[in-house]
């Protein structure tokens, strides 16, 4: 019966209306987390099997690396580079003691859920609270965050690392040294987790870049 589920959908649709209303500023980023967690597993969770299309090559590379016990680098596979299924799925396979199935069901969910968390404190650095908190929250309620994404395991890894770098570049506080440190850490696991996300995050400097120029040109 999935009446449960129904209503559980029910209260997350109130959730913006409610928290706007009676809930307090300081909890916006556990809400956010806690329902785009609910809408993540509400998806990945439907059955004892995943679900969609890349996820099924995601797991077959992933499960090769645990029953042979090592990373197979001759496979030449976009898929087989990406550390974020190779590496990171079978040590959290092997320290949780989990079938990589549930690792990419629930552990992956989990990472994914936050970051429309890291999103909600980007949109606070430029405007207020409650405007940031539904503009976290408009990006959990679109259909493919939470059925496209689950069946993208190496892309909800380096979703992760792209909001991370997005939070450091506006943070003023931290020291200099100790962000070039994070930038190279956050930027190289990101290209280890996805390619794609990658080459749009390479495309956004370098657009960026064009613009800080021709601003300072003509100003």
């Amino acid at each position: 019966s999935n009446v449960l589920q129904m209503f559980i959908l029910l209260i997350i649709a109130l959730v913006p209306l409610l928290m706007l209303k009676f809930g307090s500023k300081e909890f916006y980023p556990f809400v956010i987390f806690i329902t785009s967690l609910c809408l993540l597993l509400h998806t990945s969770l439907i059955s004892n099997y995943i679900w969609g299309t890349d996820i099924q090559h995601e797991l077959y590379l992933s499960n090769l690396v645990l029953t042979n016990s090592y990373w197979n680098m001759n496979i030449q596979d976009n898929c087989n580079a990406m550390l974020s299924l190779v590496v990171l799925a079978p040590i959290m396979a092997i320290i949780l003691k989990m079938k990589i199935i549930w690792v990419f069901k629930i552990v992956y969910s989990i990472i994914f859920a936050l970051v429309p968390v890291g999103l909600y404190r980007v949109f606070h650095k430029q405007i207020n609270a409650e405007v940031a908190f539904l503009a976290s929250f408009f990006f959990i309620s679109m259909h493919i965050f939470y059925t496209v994404m689950p069946a993208l395991a190496r892309q909800e890894i380096a979703e992760l690392f792209f909001v991370l770098i997005i939070l450091l570049i506006l943070n003023n506080k931290i020291k200099p040294i100790n962000r070039a440190i994070l930038l190279l850490i956050f930027g190289s696991s990101m290209v280890v987790s996805h390619y794609g996300i990658t080459y749009i995050f390479l495309f956004l400097i370098i657009l960026a870049g064009i613009i800080s120029y021709i601003l300072d040109k003509f100003n």
